[in-house]
């Protein structure tokens, strides 16, 4: 997908969402361009206990679709080593890759010019921020400070998750793993 999934799921977020303050319209139009945020278990449409304890079991198929529509799955480890191998083919698995998160960050929208992207493959990445709870938000918008976080389905340990991302006035596609319990942005992959 070009965008972070905007489906509204019970324990996602939207910038905004039930902030003193945020206009309903306001959050509504930062769904559209940012998508909403989730935490693990809900992006994988799994029981909440899965934030906190490992639910490989669960994810049966290879291709788990989490909340993603049909025909669509949740990007693992592998597939987002393969993105960051074809961007930058010395890129090696789960480490941070050189050059690939500029390529996949928008031209625009990430605070002044020199903070934005390529956008190369048409994957236009937005500075989407990430939470570390329902009400401490982070990194969003175009601050000249934001962030995208993407969940992948592979659990680290019983409480954590890998993730991708990028940041603004960086070229790097970064990797690492987060709390399940944060609220980070989910792009679908299309089954094959």
């Amino acid at each position: 997908m070009a965008k972070n999934l905007n489906f509204n799921k019970t324990g996602s977020k939207c910038w905004g969402e039930g902030v003193t303050g945020v206009s309903a319209d306001s959050s509504a139009k930062n769904c559209e361009k940012y998508g909403r945020l989730y935490d693990w278990a809900t992006a994988m449409d799994l029981p909440p206990r899965c934030n906190s304890s490992s639910c490989a079991y669960l994810m049966t198929d290879s291709l788990h679709q989490g909340i993603c529509p049909d025909g669509w799955h949740i990007p693992s480890d592998a597939d987002w080593n393969t993105l960051a191998k074809r961007i930058n083919p010395s890129c090696t698995d789960n480490t941070s890759c050189a050059e690939a998160g500029i390529r996949l960050m928008a031209t625009s929208g990430w605070g002044n010019a020199s903070y934005n992207g390529h956008d190369t493959y048409g994957f236009a990445a937005l500075p989407s921020g990430y939470c570390l709870s329902a009400t401490d938000c982070r990194g969003f918008g175009s601050t000249g400070s934001g962030y995208a976080y993407w969940w992948s389905t592979t659990e680290s340990a019983s409480s954590v998750a890998d993730y991708r991302s990028v940041s603004a006035g960086g070229t790097y596609l970064g990797y690492g793993y987060n709390s399940k319990s944060n609220y980070q942005s989910i792009r679908c992959l299309k089954d094959d």
